[in-house]
């Protein structure tokens, strides 16, 4: 039995999930309150309470050390270092998040019409691209206050910046009445009444403040805990990730510059709803969501990492080859923007076009930088298709 406990504790699953994965000889109603009894001992109780008056709280499991051991370990690597990171990274992380944010909250967009809209000079020409700019606003409003203590001021500014001219609801401060979480399947949460929340939100700037929990752990408890206050008519979900990356930059993990939280969000919003409802349903007990999110953020960091070591690897080779003389003014332009690329592909008919050569240059072109290591070639039917590698 004890060592089935483990198991639970180290894969740390809400009894639903756990009922399933019981041999058959040991039944739920007997084996669910051991577990519960042994994940209570090795609780952390947090400052921060449900709706009953209950404080939360947390394991801190196996799973959750590893993520936050791998955050931190790449957070210490000299990669963070490269001017690749504030030329190119950076710049489209910030991009990236007003996208998925607004895509989360249903917006309809792509990354090139956002990209456009955001270089461009051309007011919003619907509430989805108004979504994207408040994104944008809002983020790059957080980047220029890190210096500044969070306070409900920083939360309202927050949030107005994300519903300006964008919501049926624009904040002006704290709601002052009720709210409902719906979903497809329904009514999926009710937030607190309106008059516990500032008491909650004081309760949640002084854990900012006060706590000296790991930064990842935090702004995971921080994430959670907004999200469940519920402040604002409209905005939570999405002026929880700026806190919480707000949080972290203030940490001084400037790993999460280099990419889009809330990227993370749009990709595994089931697996990230699911950890919210789960800790709704599990007697205040944190560690569904922290140990969700901590691994999204593990797997983010680790991928972002793998994506920065490549650009670094193909930029010096092109710095080699150009020391050498081996590319020409439009080859070494050309491997430039490839390196810009997140993913994707190129042909020779697409080189052809971008750069205004004749067919048999492009496919050169193309070819030297497949030999310099930047493309992989293959072929579909008689067509060579060059992918960006990664």
């Amino acid at each position: 039995m004890e060592k089935l406990i483990e198991s639970f504790i180290s894969r740390y699953l809400p009894r639903e999930d756990v009922v399933h994965r019981l041999p058959l000889s040991v039944p739920i109603a007997a084996f669910w309150p051991k577990l519960a009894a042994a994940r209570r001992e090795r609780a952390v109780e947090l400052p921060l309470q449900e709706q009953n008056g209950n404080n939360f709280w947390f394991v801190l499991s196996p799973s959750i050390e590893r993520q936050v051991d791998t955050i931190s370990a790449a957070a210490r690597r000299e990669w963070l270092l490269s001017p690749f990171l504030s030329e190119q990274l950076m710049e489209n992380a910030v991009i990236d998040e007003a996208v998925y944010s607004s895509m989360i909250e249903g917006a309809f967009t792509s990354r090139q019409q956002a990209e456009k809209l955001l270089r461009g000079s051309n007011a919003p020409a619907n509430k989805s691209e108004q979504m994207v700019k408040n994104n944008y606003d809002a983020l790059t409003w957080v980047l220029s206050h890190l210096e500044e203590e969070i306070t409900a001021d920083t939360l309202i500014q927050i949030a107005a910046i994300l519903t300006k001219d964008a919501s049926d609801a624009p904040v002006t401060g704290f709601r002052e009445g009720p709210v409902y979480v719906v979903g497809r399947e329904g009514l999926i949460y009710t937030p607190p009444e309106s008059a516990a929340v500032p008491g909650m939100v004081d309760s949640l700037l002084a854990f900012i403040r006060q706590s000296s929990l790991h930064p990842v752990l935090k702004a995971s408890i921080v994430h959670f805990y907004f999200v469940y206050a519920h402040p604002f008519e409209d905005g939570n979900g999405r002026t929880a990730r700026a806190l919480s990356l707000m949080l972290l930059l203030q940490e001084g993990f400037d790993v999460f510059r280099t990419f889009s939280i809330s990227g993370i969000v749009a990709k595994e919003r089931g697996r990230y709803y699911k950890a919210i409802r789960d800790v709704e349903e599990g007697e205040g007990d944190m560690t569904y969501f922290i140990d969700r999110y901590s691994d999204m953020l593990s797997r983010a960091v680790q991928g972002m990492e793998h994506q920065v070591r490549y650009h670094l690897m193909a930029q010096q080779r092109v710095e080699e080859l150009d020391k050498l003389g081996v590319l020409n003014e439009r080859q070494l332009k050309g491997a430039q923007w490839l390196l810009g690329q997140e993913k994707g592909q190129i042909t020779v008919d697409a080189w052809k076009k971008k750069y205004r050569t004749a067919t048999e240059t492009a496919r050169q072109d193309l070819l030297l930088l497949t030999e310099a290591g930047l493309l992989s070639r293959r072929m579909e039917g008689r067509r060579a298709i060059f992918d960006i590698l990664r």
